[in-house]
Protein backbone atom coordinates (compact mmCIF):
# COMPACT_ATOMS: atom_id res chain seq x y z
CA UNK A 1 0.00 0.00 0.00
CA UNK A 2 1.30 3.67 -0.95
CA UNK A 3 0.73 5.93 1.62
CA UNK A 4 1.60 8.87 0.52
CA UNK A 5 3.86 10.88 -1.88
CA UNK A 6 5.37 14.01 -1.55
CA UNK A 7 7.88 16.18 -3.08
CA UNK A 8 10.06 18.73 -1.83
CA UNK A 9 8.81 22.09 -3.87
CA UNK A 10 5.39 23.58 -5.45
CA UNK A 11 7.15 23.07 -8.60
CA UNK A 12 7.24 19.49 -8.74
CA UNK A 13 3.87 17.34 -9.06
CA UNK A 14 2.67 13.50 -9.25
CA UNK A 15 0.26 11.47 -10.25
CA UNK A 16 -0.30 7.68 -9.31
CA UNK A 17 -2.66 5.70 -11.03
CA UNK A 18 -3.72 3.56 -8.27
CA UNK A 19 -2.10 3.41 -4.21
CA UNK A 20 -2.75 -0.80 -3.46
CA UNK A 21 -0.75 -3.45 -5.46
CA UNK A 22 -0.64 -6.69 -5.36
CA UNK A 23 2.69 -8.71 -4.90
CA UNK A 24 5.32 -7.95 -7.51
CA UNK A 25 3.04 -5.67 -9.37
CA UNK A 26 4.27 -2.01 -10.26
CA UNK A 27 3.14 1.24 -11.22
CA UNK A 28 3.85 4.02 -13.05
CA UNK A 29 4.70 7.52 -11.14
CA UNK A 30 3.85 10.69 -13.02
CA UNK A 31 6.25 13.23 -12.15
CA UNK A 32 5.99 16.80 -13.72
CA UNK A 33 8.49 19.25 -13.05
CA UNK A 34 7.62 23.21 -13.70
CA UNK A 35 11.20 24.76 -14.29
CA UNK A 36 9.16 28.38 -14.70
CA UNK A 37 11.91 30.71 -12.85
CA UNK A 38 14.46 27.77 -12.45
CA UNK A 39 18.24 27.59 -14.37
CA UNK A 40 21.09 25.69 -13.82
CA UNK A 41 21.61 22.25 -12.00
CA UNK A 42 18.13 21.43 -10.00
CA UNK A 43 17.64 18.40 -7.55
CA UNK A 44 14.05 17.97 -6.60
CA UNK A 45 13.05 15.12 -3.71
CA UNK A 46 10.49 12.93 -4.41
CA UNK A 47 9.30 10.81 -1.17
CA UNK A 48 7.60 7.60 -1.32
CA UNK A 49 5.90 6.05 1.81
CA UNK A 50 4.40 2.59 1.93
CA UNK A 51 3.62 -0.30 4.25
CA UNK A 52 6.93 -2.12 2.77
CA UNK A 53 8.69 -3.70 5.55
CA UNK A 54 11.93 -3.60 3.10
CA UNK A 55 11.67 -0.19 2.07
CA UNK A 56 9.11 2.10 3.84
CA UNK A 57 10.13 5.30 2.74
CA UNK A 58 11.96 5.47 -0.63
CA UNK A 59 13.50 8.91 -1.73
CA UNK A 60 13.74 9.63 -5.37
CA UNK A 61 15.99 12.18 -6.87
CA UNK A 62 14.84 14.35 -9.90
CA UNK A 63 18.08 15.51 -11.05
CA UNK A 64 18.85 17.69 -14.32
CA UNK A 65 19.77 20.71 -15.64
CA UNK A 66 17.27 23.58 -16.85
CA UNK A 67 19.00 25.40 -19.88
CA UNK A 68 17.68 28.57 -21.14
CA UNK A 69 17.02 29.43 -25.00
CA UNK A 70 19.02 32.59 -26.54
CA UNK A 71 19.23 35.26 -24.03
CA UNK A 72 16.46 37.40 -25.92
CA UNK A 73 13.99 34.44 -25.65
CA UNK A 74 11.12 33.72 -22.95
CA UNK A 75 9.50 30.52 -22.45
CA UNK A 76 5.68 30.46 -22.05
CA UNK A 77 5.94 29.12 -18.67
CA UNK A 78 8.17 31.84 -17.82
CA UNK A 79 5.66 34.41 -18.79
CA UNK A 80 3.01 33.08 -16.80
CA UNK A 81 5.17 33.21 -14.02
CA UNK A 82 6.16 36.71 -13.74
CA UNK A 83 2.44 37.89 -15.06
CA UNK A 84 0.64 40.34 -13.37
CA UNK A 85 -2.30 42.68 -13.95
CA UNK A 86 -1.91 46.19 -12.96
CA UNK A 87 -5.38 48.34 -12.35
CA UNK A 88 -5.44 51.69 -11.35
CA UNK A 89 -8.51 52.69 -9.27
CA UNK A 90 -8.78 56.21 -9.96
CA UNK A 91 -11.48 58.16 -12.40
CA UNK A 92 -11.03 57.97 -16.03
CA UNK A 93 -10.07 61.33 -16.26
CA UNK A 94 -7.22 60.94 -13.82
CA UNK A 95 -6.02 58.19 -15.34
CA UNK A 96 -6.03 59.53 -18.97
CA UNK A 97 -3.55 61.99 -17.60
CA UNK A 98 -1.11 59.83 -16.24
CA UNK A 99 -0.57 56.02 -14.67
CA UNK A 100 1.92 53.87 -14.68
CA UNK A 101 2.77 51.82 -17.65
CA UNK A 102 0.39 48.97 -18.35
CA UNK A 103 -1.94 49.37 -16.16
CA UNK A 104 -5.85 49.28 -16.95
CA UNK A 105 -8.46 51.28 -15.65
CA UNK A 106 -10.83 50.30 -13.23
CA UNK A 107 -12.20 52.95 -11.35
CA UNK A 108 -12.79 51.85 -7.41
CA UNK A 109 -17.14 52.07 -7.75
CA UNK A 110 -16.82 49.73 -11.21
CA UNK A 111 -14.83 47.30 -9.35
CA UNK A 112 -17.61 45.04 -8.14
CA UNK A 113 -19.03 45.03 -11.59
CA UNK A 114 -15.33 43.59 -12.85
CA UNK A 115 -15.08 40.63 -10.50
CA UNK A 116 -16.22 38.32 -13.45
CA UNK A 117 -13.63 39.87 -16.13
CA UNK A 118 -10.52 39.14 -13.32
CA UNK A 119 -8.15 36.55 -13.90
CA UNK A 120 -7.69 33.91 -10.99
CA UNK A 121 -4.95 32.88 -9.67
CA UNK A 122 -2.77 36.13 -11.43
CA UNK A 123 -0.84 38.46 -9.15
CA UNK A 124 -3.44 41.82 -9.23
CA UNK A 125 -2.07 45.16 -8.37
CA UNK A 126 -4.54 47.60 -7.46
CA UNK A 127 -3.41 51.70 -6.76
CA UNK A 128 -4.77 54.55 -6.38
CA UNK A 129 -3.10 58.06 -5.46
CA UNK A 130 -2.12 57.21 -1.81
CA UNK A 131 -3.42 53.38 -1.40
CA UNK A 132 -6.34 54.21 0.52
CA UNK A 133 -8.68 52.92 -2.00
CA UNK A 134 -6.39 50.35 -3.28
CA UNK A 135 -6.47 48.76 0.22
CA UNK A 136 -10.15 48.64 0.74
CA UNK A 137 -10.22 47.49 -3.25
CA UNK A 138 -7.69 44.54 -2.47
CA UNK A 139 -9.23 43.33 1.17
CA UNK A 140 -13.04 43.13 -1.05
CA UNK A 141 -10.87 40.67 -3.94
CA UNK A 142 -9.20 38.87 -1.24
CA UNK A 143 -12.82 38.20 0.42
CA UNK A 144 -14.02 37.52 -3.24
CA UNK A 145 -12.12 34.69 -4.57
CA UNK A 146 -8.84 36.84 -5.61
CA UNK A 147 -6.12 36.15 -2.80
CA UNK A 148 -3.26 37.40 -4.78
CA UNK A 149 -4.70 40.92 -4.91
CA UNK A 150 -2.59 43.10 -3.28
CA UNK A 151 -2.90 46.79 -2.91
CA UNK A 152 0.33 49.00 -3.85
CA UNK A 153 1.61 50.47 -0.72
CA UNK A 154 1.43 54.41 -0.39
CA UNK A 155 -0.14 54.14 -4.20
CA UNK A 156 0.69 56.58 -6.92
CA UNK A 157 2.10 59.00 -4.68
CA UNK A 158 4.93 56.48 -3.16
CA UNK A 159 5.92 55.73 -6.82
CA UNK A 160 6.22 58.75 -7.87
CA UNK A 161 8.30 59.91 -5.03
CA UNK A 162 10.59 56.69 -5.05
CA UNK A 163 11.08 56.51 -9.07
CA UNK A 164 10.03 60.30 -10.47
CA UNK A 165 8.61 59.73 -13.15
CA UNK A 166 9.92 56.55 -14.58
CA UNK A 167 7.55 54.20 -16.15
CA UNK A 168 4.14 56.97 -15.86
CA UNK A 169 2.77 57.36 -18.75
CA UNK A 170 1.06 61.57 -19.37
CA UNK A 171 -1.34 62.57 -21.25
CA UNK A 172 0.40 64.22 -24.53
CA UNK A 173 -0.60 67.74 -24.64
CA UNK A 174 -2.25 68.87 -28.36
Amino acid sequence: MIEDVHVSCGCTTTSLAKSTLDPGESVELGVTFDSAGFSGKIVKNITIESNDPATPKLVLKLTGTVKRSERYHIAVSDLNYLFYLLIDLRTPQEYEDSHILGAINVPYDELVDWTDRLPKGVLIILYDEDGTLSDQAAQFLNENGFPEARSLLGGLNEWARQFGERFIRYEEAE
